[in-house]
């Protein structure tokens, strides 16, 4: 039943996304102009190239996205804290373990925010989910220079 409802998943998934039917509707125009069906491929291509030039062009996703961050606040208060996960992926390890430091990726910003959440709480501890961080090059992130940079206190 698990495997069931694992594929059932994932063909709906799969096909609750637009750029699935866009792909879809380009298999149509390719077999229609096999067919011979020449106003089924035009009709087709046009509205595909219209679908195409709307999603690349209008930005629908970021207004999709604003309903569900509006419902969740930036910074929301803070009373008691225990500890604050830091997700990893966001360090570059090649770099790091190049040049002797921390060095990040496009996802770095998730430390910076780990960080900036201890300001405004009671300094809990702060774990992280990578497991290759600073291997080799620094101790894990709470005891670290950049910590100590931050005001953060081992």
């Amino acid at each position: 039943m698990d495997t069931v409802f694992f594929i059932a998943s994932k063909l709906i998934g799969a096909l609750l996304r637009p750029d699935t039917w866009i792909i879809i509707a380009l298999a149509i125009v390719v077999l229609a102009i096999i067919m011979q069906r020449r106003r089924l491929a035009i009709w087709l291509g046009s509205l595909t190239l219209v679908a195409l030039a709307t999603l690349a062009i209008l930005p629908l996703g970021s207004l999709l996205l604003q309903p569900i961050e509006r419902s969740y606040p930036a910074n929301p208060p803070m009373s008691q804290v225990d500890g604050i996960i830091v997700l990893g992926g966001g360090e570059d390890a090649r770099a790091s373990a190049y040049w002797g430091q921390m060095q990040f990726n496009e996802g770095g910003d998730r430390f910076a925010a780990g960080l900036s959440c201890v300001f405004r709480s009671m300094r809990p501890p702060i774990p992280t989910t990578c497991a290759q961080l600073f291997r080799g090059i620094r101790p894990p992130v709470t005891r670290c220079r950049e910590a100590a940079c931050f005001g953060y206190q081992v």
